[in-house]
């Protein structure tokens, strides 16, 4: 429900929603489902430059991610790592987390994201 919200642009009832759906999956114990609602949190939060409050949310959910081995949400979490620290002008940092995704992905098989973050990395990396 929260990325419908996103997408409508309906931020406060998609930042509602994460936060429920977060409680809901600690609750009944499903850490992928709460690492999830974390990311989408994390997107949600980054789109409206609220980066502190982007970069928590991508922590936890990049903590869970590791700890349920969930290889594909870790390369997501890292490749929105390297959008958020581009977003503000890291961009050294950002292409570490460019590049690790980009291999991460590779050895997942993703290779259309392995493609999107080593275009990402190229684009800092030219800065």
């Amino acid at each position: 429900l929260g990325d419908l919200y996103y997408s409508q642009n309906k931020y406060s009832e998609a930042e509602e929603s994460f936060v429920q759906a977060q409680q809901i999956f600690t609750r009944i114990g499903d850490d992928q489902g709460r690492a999830s609602a974390l990311h989408g949190l994390g997107d949600l939060y980054y789109s409206q430059t609220k980066y502190s409050e982007a970069e928590e949310s991508f922590v936890q959910a990049q903590q869970i991610f590791t700890r349920i081995g969930n290889d594909w949400g870790r390369a997501d979490t890292l490749r929105a790592f390297g959008h958020l620290h581009r977003a503000q002008g890291r961009n050294v940092h950002s292409a570490s987390f460019y590049a690790k995704a980009r291999d991460l992905y590779a050895q997942i098989g993703r290779l259309h994201d392995q493609e999107d973050a080593s275009r990402w990395l190229a684009s800092v990396s030219l800065d």
